[in-house]
């Protein structure tokens, strides 16, 4: 399983994003928790053992097109396995720094596995995400034979 170790994506910030603010109570004055959807498609382009980095394109509903990368660590080097990343999206409106946990269970017959996860908005962003803060669902696939993640985001922001 030349790909199991995949990131699994940060996508899952993948992967992936602007995001929700952790509790109404920690939303400054003046903020509005705004939902928004996405999509990450990306690949490995590092792996060792149970380590890797991804690449990857992110859309948002909340900030248009951009690119991320991530690296993280996998619990194991076989599905089913869990694992995390920190990464970094990268938009025309600024970078915004995310962290992500996912788990990826066994691949089906053609080699594809279900990738599913959560992720925040981390403390170092620029532009419009300085004072963002963020929350996010991922639901997604790995193709175990590519090391490609097709991952949906759902989540809330505030800035």
């Amino acid at each position: 399983m030349r790909r199991a170790t995949v990131a699994a994506v940060g996508t899952l910030g993948l992967l992936i994003t602007t995001g929700v603010s952790a509790s109404a109570a920690a939303t400054p004055p003046g903020s509005t928790p705004r939902a928004f959807t996405g999509t990450v498609l990306g690949d490995d382009i590092v792996s060792n053992g149970t380590s890797f980095e991804n690449a990857y394109k992110i859309t948002t509903s909340a900030d248009s097109t951009g690119a991320g990368w991530n690296q993280g660590s996998n619990s194991a080097d076989t599905l089913p396995l869990t694992g995390h990343t920190t990464g970094v999206n990268y938009f025309a409106d600024g970078v915004n720094p995310i962290e992500t946990t996912y788990t990826i269970g066994v691949a089906n017959a053609s080699g594809i596995a279900v990738l599913t996860g959560s992720g925040r908005c981390i403390a170092g962003g620029t532009g419009a995400f300085k004072d963002q803060k963020c929350k996010f669902a991922e639901m997604g696939t790995l193709d175990v034979n590519t090391g490609i993640f097709d991952v949906k985001l759902t989540g809330t922001y505030t800035r």
